[in-house]
């Protein structure tokens, strides 16, 4: 993460309440919320439209829907982050669907991947896969081989050939005159951008929940996505909309990117340089 990105995200300590300190809470219910509160916030950043409007770039990233990640722009809830954190699980039905369940306030609430994606306005179908390793060939054992998501995924040759990456170092050293971080997962997507193919950004957002509620030192992210949950909530349950949630404005600086594209000319493709792009689907 960016050096920048990372003191950001620490600010969010500035505004994060400390609801198991609140008088009177049962210890209970502190306990779901100590371990959450003492983290720090994910907000995600904005993207200049000037950037993503040139260069073929808002054509690509339109083309599998993941212009969702330009056009998000949502103050912050925090406490509705926590109650979300707190208590959300992640589960499979009968049939192997993903299924997400959270408690807000007294209401028990469960989601289907295709409601959390259609909610955050997000895609829910294509490839799917999740991996917090670096190492490209972590995708193959993370991959799902049956049910709705078994997904027939690129293999690391195809990834690095498309996106021109000659190597990638268990050290997360990229062989391109310097040194980049770039996750697995963000190669892969990237590799649907340029092929376009469709990708199931929900699968990715649930599994990273999921990840991040089991890790205690993850940060917490999608702090604007989880904006647009807090309202459909509120307009579902009115009587949850009670004055608790104080809505806040990010503290992180907008992002700049440099803009970097340039044709491949073996496929006549634009193709953007990966030190930019991993700015932009890191920015959720």
């Amino acid at each position: 993460m960016p050096r920048a990105t990372s003191t950001d995200i620490s600010l969010t300590k500035s505004y994060i309440p400390k609801v198991s300190k609140i008088p009177g809470i049962s210890p209970t219910i502190a306990k779901f919320y100590k371990s959450i509160e003492n983290r720090n916030i994910h907000e995600g950043r904005v993207v200049d439209q000037a950037y993503y409007k040139s260069n073929n770039i808002e054509r690509l990233f339109t083309n599998i829907r993941f212009d969702c990640l330009f056009k998000i722009n949502e103050p912050i809830v925090p406490r509705f982050i926590l109650d979300f954190y707190s208590q959300v699980t992640v589960q499979t039905d009968e049939y192997g669907y993903l299924v997400i369940s959270f408690m807000i306030q007294h209401e028990f609430i469960t989601l289907t991947l295709a409601q959390f994606g259609q909610i955050l306005k997000i895609p829910y179908n294509g490839q799917a896969v999740f991996t917090n390793e670096w190492d490209l060939g972590s995708l193959e054992y993370s991959q799902e081989t049956e049910g709705p998501y078994s997904t027939d995924l690129p293999t690391p040759d195809d990834i690095r050939r498309l996106l021109e990456l000659e190597h990638v170092m268990i050290d997360r050293t990229i062989k391109r005159g310097h040194r980049d971080h770039l996750p697995a997962c963000f190669a892969h997507m990237l590799y649907c951008v340029v092929a376009e193919e469709q990708y199931n950004l929900a699968y990715f957002f649930v599994k990273r929940i999921e990840y991040a509620r089991a890790n205690p030192t993850a940060n917490l992210p999608y702090g604007m996505f989880l904006t647009r949950l807090y309202r459909h909530i509120m307009e579902v349950y009115p009587h949850l909309d009670n004055g608790i949630y104080d809505i806040v404005d990010r503290v992180m600086r907008p992002l700049a990117l440099k803009q970097t594209w340039r044709p491949r000319s073996d496929c006549g493709k634009a193709r953007h340089s990966v030190s930019s792009s991993r700015h932009v689907i890191s920015s959720t």
